[in-house]
């Protein structure tokens, strides 16, 4: 059975993501999510739908430009590293 969050509890644990986040990841969690009108949280999350996975290739795009490595943004991501490779490669970064 699937767990979804409810809308209040989103808003609730969005905050927190600044204690969890180096500042320039959070910055570019929340302008994927704010572009692609997503939840911060699907942005980190482990969902497949298209406009949060959408969302997450446009972060993992801004950070590897900002000079952050495929282990970093692994890290942050909960993806293997080959997966990040896979997703840059597909959008020509």
């Amino acid at each position: 059975m699937r767990k979804y969050v409810r809308a209040h509890e989103r808003e609730r644990a969005v905050p927190q993501l600044t204690l969890k986040l180096p500042p320039k990841v959070y910055d570019a969690v929340m302008e994927s999510a704010r572009i692609c009108d997503v939840s911060p949280l699907d942005v980190l999350g482990q969902t497949k739908r298209a406009d949060a996975t959408r969302a997450r290739h446009h972060a993992m795009r801004r950070l590897r430009r900002e000079g952050y490595s495929f282990g970093k943004i692994r890290r942050w991501s909960g993806r293997h590293h080959s997966s990040v490779m896979y997703a840059l490669k597909a959008k020509g970064v």
